[in-house]
């Protein structure tokens, strides 16, 4: 089941990171109720907001009383994307500013691509079918990457994490990438699995 996160989205200037963080466990929730557990794949952005959706829908640990039904999350996929950390908002928790790629509109309320969005999504695809994909492009609303850390939680602490780093992306998102893969096995101990992809960035 795929969800697009509601802050992509031209008409939203105002949407916050709790409104991505409820459809994501909605939509985690329709599943579990339905008897069936879940593995939460998350891209770029997409990776603060499935750890933080997952509070609470873990297997709880064998001494604690249960809570939840039957089923829960049992893993989390990341890929090309940051480690969440517990009540610290998207934007500080890079730094408290936005990468080169991007500047924060205050105005208008809706971060702004500075670099070609043909050359920083879709560079390894054929011109006709990137620019295709460069028009379906939405904005992204700034409250969601500057507020909201009260809401992010460190989910992927909880449940077996896998993690795809992706290799044909520009040079500093490919090395961030990297990065985080090994910023997650150390956390983790060691214990996360990393494979490496030769492909990019998507924004679909």
């Amino acid at each position: 089941m795929r969800r697009r996160v509601s802050s992509f989205n031209s008409l939203r200037p105002f949407a916050t990171f709790f409104d991505d963080l409820k459809a994501a466990r909605d939509a985690i929730v329709a599943e579990t109720t339905q008897g069936r557990d879940v593995v939460v794949v998350v891209h770029s952005f997409g990776g603060i907001i499935g750890s933080s959706a997952i509070k609470g829908l873990t297997q709880p640990k064998k001494d604690a009383s249960p809570t939840d039904p039957s089923c829960h999350v049992i893993g989390l996929a990341l890929m090309a994307t940051g480690f969440a950390m517990t009540g610290v908002s998207f934007l500080d928790g890079g730094g408290g500013k936005p990468p080169p790629s991007w500047k924060l509109d205050l105005e208008k309320c809706f971060a702004v691509l500075l670099a070609d969005p043909r050359q920083l999504f879709y560079h390894d695809l054929p011109e006709e079918e990137g620019n295709y994909w460069v028009g379906k492009l939405g904005k992204q609303a700034l409250k969601a990457l500057t507020e909201g850390g009260e809401h992010v939680y460190a989910g992927w602490m909880e449940v077996p994490c896998w993690y795809l780093a992706t290799t044909e992306e520009p040079s500093a998102a490919s090395f961030c990438s990297e990065n985080a893969c090994a910023d997650g096995r150390r956390m983790l101990g060691g214990m996360l699995p990393c494979e490496k992809l030769r492909a990019a960035i998507r924004r679909c």
